[in-house]
């Protein structure tokens, strides 16, 4: 008789090798480069803004937002797929950091921005108080972003079944 039994092996799977042609030469290889990334991260910016709105109003699910688990996972699954997906997930985050970091919300980039285009049109300084006060509202909105894009992630994790 013959017995099969699971065995979990922490971080190891076994990988084929596949044989793959050999890569095309491009001229001018550089520029290609750069104009292709450009525009790809043009597209990548559209996306995300687009998303944004979307989340915002109420388009896409609000339990579609991801915390720091989602982001181990899906780095997880893109590095198993190999080191091209890896790195695209990694640009594809860092894209989205630098974007969330532009929202006008008073403690990030964004927020500084504002300030600036609000003194710059009064052609005066905020009051200390306005800049207290606003900087207590964006850490406040930042924080309930945070948990709840921490909640999201352990309901999608720890309290779901794995589909069948």
């Amino acid at each position: 008789y013959k017995q099969s039994h699971e065995r979990y092996i922490f971080g190891l799977q076994n990988y084929r090798i596949w044989k793959r042609d050999d890569p095309t030469p491009i001229e001018g290889r550089f520029v290609y480069a750069v104009t292709k990334s450009v525009k790809q991260t043009g597209e990548i910016i559209g996306m995300m803004g687009i998303a944004i709105v979307q989340l915002i109003r109420g388009g896409i699910p609000r339990d579609t937002v991801g915390g720091p688990i989602m982001l181990a996972y899906t780095a997880r699954v893109a590095a198993e797929k190999g080191w091209d997906k890896f790195l695209e997930m990694l640009a594809l985050i860092s894209i989205n950091l630098g974007i969330l970091n532009l929202l006008p919300i008073p403690i990030l980039d964004g927020g500084h921005i504002l300030f600036f285009t609000i003194e710059a049109v009064k052609r005066r300084k905020l009051s200390l108080r306005a800049r207290e006060i606003s900087t207590y509202v964006g850490l406040v909105l930042l924080l309930s972003l945070m948990v709840f894009a921490f909640k999201n992630d352990i309901v999608r994790y720890f309290f779901t079944q794995p589909p069948s």
